[in-house]
């Protein structure tokens, strides 16, 4: 068969170009040119720097590429030509996805130089030299600029004098300057100014200084010096006297019935007084002990901010409260004292949530699904959230080899969150910001796969979930239980188990008791920042505690053919710990690059020789490796044959062992709809051998060569609310195939043959994968 050119693609991406390209230029008016953008050169390598500063501040920015090749939005918009009426689908095309041309005349090349000259300086680079120069290309109709910078000697810090305590608000900012940001040696930065002159801000109304404001501190720089600045923080000339006093709380009051539509006064109602705060009680919905305690304000002390954050961050973290609002009021008596008004707006006290879905996985089953869930946000007058969540669903996969595989599924989850630590000593000084949550949990789930088996879980826990920071957050469970019951098997699946007596082992009826940890730490609940950061590590420890006991009372071990039983039932013991780590950089608005690495290991200890099945691992599908059907890859090169696809169809495949990594470039292409290019890698593995899954172990010199590559695209509609997905990928690398023949790339030219349908996996889903 004759192979087509290996650079046919390459051919056809050159080609693509120049009809954008060229395309695009010939819609321009005569005279027109089509700015295409700056470069910035440094006169000196070592000050590059600052380049990336530079070059946020030069306008205009030339029409976007697609891929960073060619300007696909304004072909659109000249291809779509000026509409006749503003509204329709010609309308939409060129205003909605494609954008105008930016023009040479759209320069204003003296304009940017004053904006580098400002960035600069405000980097230390009091004397920048920058020059410019316009490339215009005739005959192409195109035009860039050049920029030349010089930007001369950074200025460095000699000395940072703060003001003389000769008054109590001088003598405050003068304790602070301590904790500065700003360090003699140090370059000089215009930001670092503005961010020590904020948190000196925040350091004086934390002492009482109510009125205080940041543009009171005036920052003054002496450059004199050859390369370094005198820095000298000073007050503001003629600020009111009330802006530079000391407030104390007075009276504080709190109405957790108000109504945003009126103004409420508390005179006309009967108040509560508990400790020194006032509870306004107009009817008995909530224990006013619970709702007075997570205020922070006490009469007496000085006003703080930190403690008017943290107030309104444990009211909005209890749960039952829409809007949190906190007001204050001069006293008619004495004006330094503030009467604190805490105005509590209730969400409804009950709602019900009824959902229906239609599902499509990539393992081809398909199948409706319901869903109904009931919240009581204050079931003991305590702000405790019940939850009752009611799910079912149904699907049947069709396939060319298997049709009519039903299975059905129900399930309920009864949940009561405490928001407070429950137990016997003070896990966590009350003063913390945000407000921790005691939970219980109870869950049932019934598995029926018709033609196999009918599987009942029963689930219970007790813990604690609580934050730290506003980055770190921890749950813990200290009594984690599961019980999980094999029942009404068929022939066929019974035969699948007497083959295999590890999948027995599995399946077995069995007891999980243990407790559970994880911590998560997640820098994108800051401030929006260029680099992002999660981790997420798992720590699970079952059947310890109950191997202790059984074994003090019986004596002797356990093994395979006589294992420690509870109730009846044998209980599993092992140690299972993950983690899931991402970075997020944001290459600028528009464009993303997500990557993502998850490891993990599950250790069967003393009374288990394996992983319950509900806690071995898992890999392919939706949110893993795309290009491979969901938990049909591994355990290793170990892969079903069609046979046995049918035969165990319902058995999926599993390790002891994960190791994955994912690298995502996600890209706006219009407002709602986004575009990505992805590569996901990695595998299952089992820690000991098993003569039913050959090639499934995890070798320390062989686990390299067994991991699974995909690659693809995608699309995804954002909605802000939800996010709706579709990714089309394809393996490059399949480990089931013998070695030296697991790449695939011959299978993927364009033109083969043997780029098959079968060949690709459709996946639509729910929210970004990671």
């Amino acid at each position: 068969m004759k192979r087509p050119p290996k650079n046919r693609f390459s051919v056809l991406l050159i080609g693509l170009i120049c009809v954008f390209g060229c395309s695009n230029t010939k819609y321009l008016e005569e005279g027109e040119k089509l700015y295409t953008g700056a470069t910035v050169k440094m006169v000196d390598t070592k000050d590059s720097e600052i380049q990336g500063e530079i070059e946020e501040v030069i306008v205009p920015v030339p029409n976007k590429k697609a891929f960073g090749l060619f300007r696909a939005k304004l072909w659109i918009y000249n291809v779509v030509g000026e509409p006749k009426k503003k509204k329709g689908i010609r309308y939409n095309l060129r205003t909605k996805i494609g954008e105008p041309p930016v023009l040479l005349k759209d320069l204003n090349a003296e304009r940017t130089v004053s904006l580098i000259e400002n960035r600069l300086y405000n980097n230390g680079y009091f004397f920048p030299k920058v020059k410019y120069n316009v490339n215009v290309k005739e005959k192409k109709k195109r035009a860039n600029v050049t920029y030349s910078i010089d930007p001369g000697k950074q200025y460095k810090i000699n000395s940072i004098t703060y003001p003389k305590p000769v008054d109590e608000i001088s003598a405050t900012i003068n304790n602070a300057q301590k904790e500065s940001i700003l360090k003699v040696g140090a370059a000089y930065n215009l930001e670092n100014l503005k961010n020590e002159r904020s948190r000196l801000n925040n350091y004086v109304k934390d002492r009482g200084f109510f009125y205080f404001n940041e543009e009171f501190l005036l920052w003054e720089v002496d450059s004199t010096l050859s390369g370094k600045v005198d820095l000298f923080l000073t007050l503001k000339k003629n600020i009111d006297k009330k802006n530079l006093e000391v407030y104390k709380i007075h009276q504080v009051y709190i109405n957790p019935q108000y109504d945003l539509t009126k103004e409420d006064n508390f005179k006309d109602y009967d108040t509560l007084q508990i400790d020194s705060t006032y509870y306004l009680e107009k009817d008995s919905t909530f224990r006013p002990t619970i709702i007075v305690d997570e205020s922070a304000f006490e009469k007496g002390n000085l006003y703080s901010r930190k403690l008017h954050d943290r107030t309104i961050r444990k009211y909005t973290g209890l749960g039952p409260f829409k809007f949190v609002n906190v007001k204050f009021q001069e006293d008619p008596s004495d004006y330094h004292l503030l009467n604190t008004y805490i105005n509590l707006t209730p969400l409804p006290k009950k709602s019900i949530r009824l959902e229906v879905s239609a599902t499509s996985k990539s393992n081809n089953f398909v199948g409706p699904g319901f869903e109904a869930s009931f919240k009581n946000r204050n079931l003991l007058k305590g702000a405790e959230l019940l939850t009752l969540n009611l799910n079912s669903g149904f699907e049947t996969q069709i396939t060319k080899n298997a049709k009519g595989l039903n299975s059905y599924e129900l399930g309920a989850e009864l949940e009561l969150s405490i928001p407070r630590f429950l137990v016997p000593f003070n896990m966590i000084s009350s003063s913390t910001r945000y407000t921790p949550k005691t939970r219980y949990k109870f869950n049932y789930r019934l598995l029926n796969r018709v033609q196999y088996y009918q599987m009942n879980s029963f689930g219970a826990s007790f813990g604690y979930r609580w934050r730290e920071t506003e980055t770190k957050s921890h749950e813990y469970n200290p009594i984690n239980i599961n019980f999980l019951k094999l029942s009404d098997t068929k022939t066929a699946f019974d035969s699948i188990l007497d083959a295999n007596p590890l999948i027995r082992k599995n399946f077995e009826e069995q007891f999980i008791i243990g407790s559970t940890y994880s911590y998560t730490f997640d820098s994108r609940l800051e401030k929006e920042k260029r680099h992002n950061f999660y981790f997420q590590g798992n720590l699970d420890l079952s059947g310890n505690l109950a191997q202790l006991v059984t074994a003090s009372i019986k004596g002797d071990a356990p093994s395979n053919e006589n294992s420690y039983k509870l109730f009846g039932a044998t209980f599993s013991q092992y140690v299972r710990t993950d983690i899931n780590f991402k970075y997020l950089f944001n290459i600028d608005e528009n464009n993303q690059i997500v990557t993502r690495l998850i490891a993990g290991v599950g250790v069967p200890i003393g009374n288990s020789s394996t992983l319950p099945y509900i806690k071995q691992f898992f890999i392919g599908g939706s949110n893993s490796i795309r290009a491979f059907q969901a938990r049909t890859l591994g355990p290793g090169t170990y892969s079903l044959s069609e046979e046995e696809q049918v035969n165990s169809l319902f058995l999926d495949q599993s390790g002891d062992i994960k190791l994955e990594g994912n690298l995502e470039y996600r890209y706006d292409i219009i407002s709602f709809l986004k575009g990505a290019l992805f590569v996901d890698a990695g595998n299952v593995w089992l820690l000991k051998e098993d003569p039913n899954k050959p090639g499934g172990k995890f070798e320390t010199n062989q686990f390299i060569n067994e991991i699974a590559v995909g690659t693809g695209a995608g699309l995804r509609i954002d909605a802000t609310f939800f996010v709706l997905r579709f990714d089309l990928a394809f393996p490059l690398r399949k480990p089931s195939l013998p070695e030296g023949d697991r790449w695939t790339f011959d299978s993927i030219q364009l033109g083969e043959k043997s780029w098959r349908q079968d060949n690709f996996v459709f996946n639509i889903a729910i929210g970004y994968p990671f």
